[in-house]
Formats: structure tokens, sequence, C-alpha cells
């Protein structure tokens, strides 16, 4: 073998060595690119997924603001809304009250509820009391019952009270009481 052939084995086994190592530190190379592509990928997605989820919160927020804000507006609406129609059918039912308060049936009523709280009493010292609206029905309901009446301060819109000193015991047929108790119960 000649120098020159020996020297072409020598540089045919170096330049495939150094392919093989070339083609090896390549693909190396590729793989570490790979993985390192595969890992900022991950990296990025993960950024985006929290990113995302982030965003779903605050769109979640905000709805549930919005809905709790609308929430409040509606039932302070409803609310008023309410207390108007409650105002409403009270002074209708006031109104149909002060019409009732001008007829014999309500003279009827209040000589009915004096005589009761009279017969209620047992001989005990009372004390009944006529609206002060309606003066100018004492004399005529104390000739009709027997009974001395006085007319109240206050003017609760019709209907009689009568103490009963000695036993401390209030009879409150007043229509402004009968007409509260309606209104905290009523509700729509």
């Amino acid at each position: 073998m000649t120098l020159n052939e020996k020297l072409d084995i020598f540089y045919n086994a170096a330049i495939s060595d150094a392919t093989t190592q070339s083609i090896e530190l390549l693909k190396e190379y590729e793989n570490n690119l790979r993985e390192s592509a595969k890992i900022q990928k991950e990296k990025s997605q993960q950024a985006a997924e929290q990113l995302l989820q982030i965003e779903k919160d605050s769109i979640m927020k905000e709805k549930n603001k919005i809905i709790s804000d609308t929430t409040l507006s509606l039932k302070r609406t409803l609310a008023e809304k309410n207390k108007e129609y409650e105002q409403i059918i009270y002074n209708k039912v006031l109104s149909k009250l002060l019409t009732y308060m001008k007829t014999n049936d309500y003279l009827t009523l209040l000589e009915k509820q004096i005589n009761f709280a009279k017969n209620f009493i047992l001989g005990a010292e009372v004390t009944i009391y006529l609206s002060s609206s309606d003066f100018n029905k004492k004399e005529f309901l104390e000739e009709k019952t027997g009974i001395s009446l006085e007319l109240s301060k206050d003017d609760f819109t019709g209907g009689i009270r009568a103490i009963i000193h000695t036993k401390n015991i209030l009879i409150d047929y007043s229509f402004a009481t009968k007409l509260a108790e309606e209104l905290e119960k009523f509700s729509f």
C-alpha cells in the first residue's frame, strides 16, 4: 500500500468519523432544541392558561357585580312600588272608612263597642274615649249607652278606646290601630 492509499484511507476514516460525530452532534443539538422548544411551549401554554383563568375570573367577578347591582336596583324599585301601592290602598281604605263614619251603621258600631266595654268591666272604673273627630256623636252615644264618654286629644280615626284603670287593661277598637295592624301584615 502506497502512502497515497494510506492517506486516502486515513482521510476517508477521518471524514467518516467527523461526519458521524457531526451527525451525532447535530442530532443532539436538534434534540436539545426540540426539548427546549417543548419546555418553552409548555411554559407558554401554562402562562396562557393562567392568563385565560385570570381573565375568566375577572369576567365572572364583573358579571356577578353587575348581577348584584341589578338585583339590588330591582329590589329597591320593587320596594318603592310596594310602598307606593300600599299607600294607594291605605288611602282608598281610609277614604272608605271616612265615608263609613258618616253612616248610621257607624253609630251602631260605636254603640256596640261602648256596650261591650261597659259589660266587660263588671263594675270596675273605666274611661271610654271617642276619637276627637267624633266629637259631634258624643252626646248621642252618652244618651244611648248611659255611660259618660271622653274625647281623646288624639284623632284615632274612629272607633273607641277604653281603659280599665284597676286592671291596667286597654280595649282598643280604634280604626287607626286596626289600619296600622293590617298595614303591617299587608304585603304583595
